[in-house]
């Protein structure tokens, strides 16, 4: 696949890109297609095993669970292992799906322990080619493409570098259920820190707290792990807008820019919960994609569960 070079080429190359990434926001502040979309095949043909999604769709996950990964195949395997021990996680309508951008890191023992942990309903896919934070979006294309067609009434993203809380899914569930007053509530962000904005990242609004709720309002969200129901991703029209080049002109510090577009599409049209104290844990691992952002802010939240200690 050809990739333009942000800041490169010609003066006509540069003001194509430009005119690209203008239509782009553009799709994105009207949360709605300008242009005509890539078919599904075009995404599913970018991942080795993306021909097994008719399995996925016959058999209809109530949940599907979803793991993106890059080269952490030690992290990816504890976090199976944890998922595995999870009582929730026996349930047979939940399926769990794998997406392993390529590296030359060796997963088969995760590929191993997924198949015992979850026989007969969990799919493995390989990127064919490297994806890496410039085609972030099309991951994440790929899994509202999985969500779409198996009709799953909710969609769980987790990447790789995460430990979870105790019962897990469970307290999932439940925080889920405590927000359930609030007919707008689509998503549900399982992270949380003491860095996080009191007035939001990429919007502005001032957080909710609603005491004796392990959730509060905060109308944004990342992509470390967060749950989004069938209304949520139907109001996303079960579609990531293509991320141009051109966001990386000027420097590759910026991060994959999924979160920030996703959050600013639900904003005004849904409202976003966010678990606190939080039921994911980060930074224990050194980012793959943004490593000069994360040594700035290392997003280390282990410790906010309660009986947890601090990260060394």
């Amino acid at each position: 696949m050809q990739k333009d070079t942000p800041g490169g080429g010609s003066l006509l190359q540069r003001t194509r890109l430009r005119l690209i990434y203008l239509l782009r926001s553009l799709e994105s502040r009207l949360n709605r297609p300008l242009v005509p979309r890539g078919t599904d095949r075009s995404f599913l043909d970018e991942w080795e095993g993306g021909d097994r999604i008719a399995e996925l769709a016959q058999a209809r996950p109530t949940l599907l669970v979803t793991i993106t990964t890059f080269r952490r195949p030690e992290a990816l395997l504890a976090l199976i292992g944890e998922l595995a021990a999870d009582p929730g996680m026996r349930d047979p309508a939940v399926w769990v799906a794998i997406l392993n951008d390529r590296s030359d890191a060796d997963y088969a023992p995760a590929r191993e322990a997924l198949a015992r942990a979850f026989p007969g309903r969990h799919l493995w896919f390989d990127a064919r080619e490297r994806m890496g934070k410039e085609r972030f979006w099309r991951t994440h294309q790929t899994i509202f493409i999985a969500a779409r067609r198996c009709g799953a009434e909710f969609l769980l993203s987790l990447q790789d570098d995460l430990q979870l809380a105790p019962e897990f899914l469970g307290r999932v569930r439940a925080a889920w259920e405590s927000t359930e007053r609030d007919p707008a509530r689509r998503l549900l962000y399982l992270y949380s820190s003491p860095t996080d904005a009191e007035r939001g990242t990429w919007v502005d609004f001032q957080r909710v707290e609603v005491p004796g709720l392990p959730a509060r309002r905060t109308d944004w969200f990342d992509l470390q792990g967060f749950l989004i129901d069938r209304r949520g991703l139907a109001l996303l029209r079960y579609w990531v807008i293509p991320i141009t080049t051109w966001r990386w002109r000027r420097s590759s510090r910026p991060s994959s820019g999924v979160g920030r577009q996703l959050t600013r599409r639900l904003f005004g049209r849904a409202s976003t919960w966010q678990c606190h104290p939080p039921l994911v844990f980060h930074g224990g691992a050194p980012s793959e994609m943004n490593p000069e952002a994360r040594g700035r802010n290392p997003l280390d939240n282990r410790g906010l569960f309660p009986g947890t200690s601090p990260a060394p």
